[in-house]
């Protein structure tokens, strides 16, 4: 199964929830059933495939990133208090640093 953790900042201001899908194809699914949400940008992170989508104007953003075949990760970014700033950002940022700190393949 996949494992989930979140982080939640002290002032509250925002919300992160990274998930690892190690028998799951994430990336084809997130393809699949969220491809016609307003925010659908496919893009590579540390030369993977991935995709940034959010599903409306809420400040969640989402980041999926293809690691393997079956295997993938998930980023999720709330910004809690208004003004919103970039959920979409933070998001791929975090995406970018998990996929960095991730051993390589053997």
């Amino acid at each position: 199964g996949h494992r989930v953790c979140v982080w939640v900042d002290s002032d509250n201001l925002g919300e992160l929830a990274v998930t690892t899908y190690p028998d799951w194809d994430i990336l084809e699914r997130t393809y699949a059933n969220v491809a016609s949400d307003p925010v659908f940008e496919p893009l590579m992170i540390a030369g993977l495939p991935a995709v940034v989508h959010q599903p409306g104007p809420v400040p969640t953003c989402y980041v999926t990133v293809g690691l393997a075949q079956r295997q993938g990760l998930g980023v999720e970014f709330s910004d809690t208090q208004e003004p919103y700033e970039d959920p979409c950002g933070a998001a791929r940022m975090a995406a970018e640093v998990a996929v960095g700190n991730l051993p390589p393949l053997k």
